[in-house]
């Protein structure tokens, strides 16, 4: 850590304007042990619930496989990670869970107040989780980890994790799809991913880990609490680094600045299931070696940095290569993660409307592009796609089956530019792909010179038949639903010379 990042961060250790927050709350992982969230209310609706169901029937355990068929519906496993000493081979153990008991008034994306599992072998046992949000890293296997006295192979990324997480005086408990869900399995993965967005509701909290700490990465995250405070009293749009020393922040060419873009710049900002986790997590924390974060606190700072021009000027000056300098805005991500996470209990977002916002989101499945956002749609899109990873289904069917259910929505929600400006492929692109259906696989090309959704601006081409374009009608051609048919509108002659 360089000299200014140590002054910095010493300094922001004494500052004393702090009292909205509670700096005392720590991320305490779920355990097989009681904790405030599973009061005796929720133990006793949890018992009459197990009573009104059919006792389950309990699986032969097999020494042979490490894995046992999941027939619920809402059946997931958790993750029971052993104690270890530092530096000690990572062990675990699987448990079988349901997710079907809701507790509490509907809220949302929050279906429930619920914030446990069941016991499969005893519904009436709660079991509490913290669900884990992370990089998975190149599809790498090559770190040692036993589970139920099975060998298995994770990637470095999750070893990293465990090591963290793990402690030394007792078992911790997560949900962690690299190890819950049968990886080699993909009708159990069509299966499981639907759950997703119960998973996180259910889970006592999440821990968002964007791998261990690097060179003043500590002090990043100090000046980020900081510009979260800092930042709020500041009304101007393009803040001149100039100012920086006048509100307390640090100097323009202080090294900080450099380890903040590298921060936001970490490989967990780009992941396309993000989106999904952070937005279902009822109480998400960032950890980063070990040092934590609210990601309140880290939203927060993101919309300071977007909305005064901060980011802005950090990616003219800090961005490294063509890579980083193509996601643009790092910070501008996570505020609108929070802001739809803020509205969501008041209205969701149609499927393309979170493709469009995505197109730049990574995944190692294409498919999951439409899969990976499903959780957190309107109800009506939800049931429509059924989750298969099948070699027999490509990725270009899904898209546009994407496409054509967003047509057949009531045609007030969706309008003809929308879905066309959001095509930008060539024809050397998917032959499966109609032309009308992008290619959610790659990112934008293109730029738009103005607004799909609507705004005459200085590019209104249409002139004074605004009104009348709003009339253009598209239909999906029922007998070929490869071709969409589109009703054109009289506009005008060009008279011969």
């Amino acid at each position: 850590m360089g000299d200014s990042n140590v002054k910095f961060f010493q300094d922001s250790a004494n500052r004393e304007y702090w009292p909205q927050y509670d700096l005392g709350r720590q991320l305490n992982l779920a355990s097989f042990g009681p904790n405030e969230f599973v009061t005796d209310e929720v133990k006793t609706k949890i018992r009459e619930w197990a009573a009104t169901k059919t006792p389950p029937l309990r699986p032969e355990k097999s020494t042979r496989a490490l894995y046992r068929s999941i027939s619920d519906p809402y059946g997931i496993r958790v993750l029971e990670i052993h104690a270890g000493a530092r530096g000690s081979n990572l062990s675990g153990s699987l448990h079988y869970c349901t997710l079907e008991f809701q507790y509490g008034e509907p809220f949302g994306l929050y279906e429930s107040s619920t914030r446990c599992a069941a016991s499969s072998e005893n519904l009436a046992a709660p079991v509490s989780y913290t669900a884990l949000s992370y990089t998975w890293g190149p599809p790498k296997f090559d770190a040692d980890f036993v589970c139920d006295g099975h060998p298995m192979k994770i990637t470095t990324s999750l070893e990293s994790a465990l090591r963290h997480f793990r402690r030394q005086d007792g078992s911790v408990v997560m949900w962690i799809d690299q190890i819950c869900i049968n990886q080699a399995d993909r009708a159990e993965k069509g299966q499981q991913i639907p759950l997703m967005s119960r998973i996180y509701q259910h889970a006592m909290n999440t821990a968002i880990w964007l791998g261990d700490a690097s060179s003043g990465s500590d002090a990043a995250i100090q000046l980020l609490e900081d510009i979260n405070i800092r930042l709020q009293f500041t009304t101007e749009a393009d803040l001149d680094p100039a100012e920086f020393e006048r509100i307390k922040l640090p100097k323009p060419d202080a090294d900080i600045w450099d380890s903040t873009w590298s921060f936001l710049s970490r490989q967990w900002f780009t992941r396309l299931w993000i989106i999904q986790e952070v937005i279902l997590s009822r109480d998400p924390w960032v950890v980063c070696g070990h040092t934590l974060m609210l990601w309140d606190n880290l939203a927060g700072a993101c919309l300071q940095l977007s909305t005064t021009g901060v980011s802005k000027w950090m990616e003219l000056n800090f961005s490294k290569g063509a890579m980083s300098g193509s996601r643009g805005d790092v910070a501008q991500l996570a505020w609108q993660l929070d802001q739809v996470r803020a509205t969501a209990h008041r209205d969701r977002s149609t499927l393309f409307s979170l493709l469009v916002l995505s197109r730049g989101a990574q995944c190692w499945d294409a498919k999951d592009k439409v899969y990976g956002l499903l959780g957190v749609v309107k109800e009506s899109h939800q049931n429509v796609f059924k989750t298969t990873y099948a070699e027999d289904y490509p990725a270009a069917k899904l898209y546009h089956a994407a496409v054509v259910h967003h047509i057949s929505l009531d045609k007030r929600s969706w309008s003809l530019p929308e879905i066309l400006s959001a095509v930008d492929h060539d024809s050397s692109g998917d032959a499966e792909l109609p032309s009308w259906v992008a290619d959610w696989s790659k990112p934008r090309e293109t730029v738009e010179i103005a607004s799909a959704s609507g705004g005459d601006g200085i590019y209104a081409a249409h002139g004074r038949f605004a009104p009348q374009m709003l009339k253009i009608d598209a239909e999906v051609n029922p007998k070929n639903d490869k071709e969409l048919k589109v009703k054109g509108l009289f506009f005008d002659k060009i008279a011969g010379q």
